[in-house]
């Protein structure tokens, strides 16, 4: 009997066999490849989401030197200062509100010499923001705090932008907040703001202030900086001189305590100037060699009971959170592209931010 080579097509062992060893064969070539060319697979992959998201950013740095990119419809546009399109800045007002900005001849510490700006409600005689950029640059620690000479006035009033009629006062001259037990509050703070005495002196104006309890502010005698307000900003500082921050990356910030709703004034001292009932802090950080903007909001009540103790965490919320909390009397980072704003505004961060 003649020999008859099998025909594999024919054998069904053979035939389930062959395509196992070929799947076999070509996961290990596969996986050889993704081996081999690791590293270069992690750099697409880093450049797509890099890409991904500047097509969701801007590269205006707020200063109002690089136009947009995207829409932005809401930005400020009737203003009389170009600061007024900085990132940190919300939305103006108008009307009987003016928006000041504080400037410094030195542009090492901030490109365009801004220190700090605010709004300041002429007829409520208040303030309603601080805004400000944190750098690992501009919070450099040059100088210590300053203290006014022999005749000088430690808060003193901002007569060149205002004048005493827009300020409650005394029959004295001072200022309310003296003598009412409450502090002086620093929006922007005097500890950011180090890197020339010129500019810590800055902070002192009264239209940088908002009167704190002192267990809210941190000069409690008892819990000496230590309160919801201090940690909160010393929060901000360590996390711009961490390591996480880059050189090259900004923190812009907004603070303020609530003045345009009755259910949100505390009291008012004298009959007048407002005590806020709350305080917030609104928060974006722009990672500059990616482009990517991470954002949250805290939001605090002003008490006089002590809770320094407590996480910050728990009084995190999104902008977006804020600003509904605020009777959406102030649209945060405005000047932001349209889409990148709604981003940023919709999530609290909190892993980005550690918390």
């Amino acid at each position: 009997m003649r020999w008859v080579k099998p025909i594999l097509g024919n054998n069904p062992l053979a035939a389930d066999s062959q395509p196992e060893e070929k799947k076999t064969k070509t996961i290990q070539i596969i996986m050889k490849f993704i081996m081999k060319n690791r590293f270069l697979i992690r750099a697409m992959y880093a450049a797509a989401v890099a890409l991904f998201f500047m097509a969701c950013g801007s590269d205006n740095d707020g200063s109002g030197s690089s136009p947009a990119k995207e829409p932005n419809v809401n930005r400020n546009t009737d203003y009389s200062d170009a600061a007024a399109t900085r990132t940190e800045v919300p939305h103006l007002q108008g009307g009987n509100s003016q928006f000041i900005a504080y400037r410094v001849s030195d542009n090492t510490f901030d490109k365009d010499g801004v220190n700090y700006c605010v709004e300041w409600d002429r007829t409520l005689k208040s303030n309603r923001w601080t805004c400000y950029v944190m750098t690992k640059q501009n919070i450099k620690k040059n100088v210590q705090r300053w203290y006014a000479a022999e005749g000088e006035m430690q808060y003193p009033f901002d007569v060149v932008n205002l004048t005493t009629d827009d300020y409650h006062t005394k029959s004295n001259g001072q200022d309310l907040i003296y003598g009412s037990g409450f502090d002086h509050g620093h929006l922007c703070p005097s500890n950011d703001r180090l890197y020339s005495l010129a500019i810590n002196k800055q902070t002192f104006y009264l239209t940088n202030m908002q009167p704190q309890y002192k267990v809210f502010n941190g000069s409690d005698k008892n819990y000496k900086y230590k309160g919801l307000w201090i940690n909160m900003e010393q929060f901000l500082y360590n996390f711009v001189s961490g390591t996480k921050f880059s050189s090259a990356d900004s923190l812009f910030v907004c603070k303020g305590g609530t003045i345009d709703s009755e259910n949100h004034i505390l009291q008012r001292i004298g009959g007048k100037m407002i005590v806020p009932k709350y305080f917030y802090a609104a928060v974006v950080w722009k990672r500059a060699k990616l482009n990517v903007y991470s954002g949250l909001a805290f939001w605090f009540e002003h008490t006089n009971v002590y809770h320094g103790d407590d996480a910050l965490k728990g009084y995190v919320v999104s902008i977006s959170e804020l600003q509904n909390k605020l009777g959406n009397k102030i649209d945060f980072f405005c000047n932001l592209p349209d889409k990148t704003e709604a981003q940023v505004e919709k999530v609290a961060a909190t892993m980005d931010f550690g918390l």
